[in-house]
């Protein structure tokens, strides 16, 4: 029952903490997302409940840690190593299977770039300096849980991208890649808390980054269309290449839209 308050306490702060959209947000191909300091209060509290927990509170620590063993036992669910790639998947896939998106494509693939390689850099960057050891003792990288930020990311994504009540099953599979990620004694609870923070404020940086990462390719201005490329819409080149120095071979990618 603990670990079932906890879960409900945590859904109930994102729930309180999430920017409502409105009309101008959910605009078709719109690239404005603007930063209010609001946004801030989820992801840094529950960033900054992770981190004090890292030495504080050890008794309760223990105590959730004791109650999911007991709850769990010797069992191991490997369904969180695939779970938390489906909000990521979902929010790349909705748009072109007929939901109405508030960006283009283009732009969702900016602000998801954006948002994991701000997320997988603070991951890997936090784990190596805090070195908390995790739960089953294989190594001290406990601290923050990847896979939970990695879910979260996406579902703070959808959220954004598609609205509230898409974002909210976002954040239930997120809620339970954390549940799992303790479950099978990976992390421990202020990992998962720190995970979670982290996600959703590299998802919001993401769309937050996205006007200037607009400005700097240059995607704002506007631009004459030939009648060839009114014609022919789109185009594409796939050429092969080989690097002796490194003998290797692979594929460049050329697109015009």
């Amino acid at each position: 029952m603990t670990l079932i308050r906890i879960i409900l306490c945590l859904s109930l702060l994102l729930a309180a903490a999430a920017p409502r959209a409105n009309a101008q947000d959910c605009a078709p191909d719109s690239a404005a997302y603007s930063f209010h300091t609001r946004e801030l209060i989820a992801p840094v509290a529950l960033t900054a409940a992770g981190a004090i927990g890292i030495s504080a509170f050890s008794g309760f620590k223990s105590y959730t840690r004791t109650q999911i063993d007991r709850w769990g036992g010797s069992h191991h669910i490997t369904a969180d190593e695939y779970l938390r790639f489906v909000p990521a998947a979902a929010y790349l896939a909705l748009g072109p299977c007929g939901v109405k998106a508030r960006s283009s494509f283009r732009d969702r693939l900016m602000a998801g770039a954006t948002a994991y390689l701000c997320m997988g850099a603070a991951v890997y960057a936090v784990k190596n300096i805090v070195r908390e050891t995790r739960p089953d003792g294989s190594d001290r990288h406990s601290f923050p849980s990847g896979h939970v930020a990695t879910a979260f990311t996406g579902a703070e994504l959808l959220r954004i991208e598609y609205g509230n009540a898409i974002g909210a099953a976002g954040y239930a599979v997120a809620v339970g890649v954390g549940v799992l990620r303790m479950y099978n004694r990976r992390h421990w609870y202020n990992d998962v808390l720190a995970g979670a923070g982290i996600g959703i404020l590299c998802a919001r940086a993401g769309y937050w980054l996205l006007p200037l990462e607009r400005r700097i390719f240059g995607l704002d201005r506007p631009r004459a269309v030939s009648a060839s490329r009114s014609s022919y819409g789109t185009s594409a080149v796939v050429a092969p290449f080989y690097a002796p120095p490194s003998r290797t071979l692979g594929l460049s990618l050329a697109l015009v839209i």
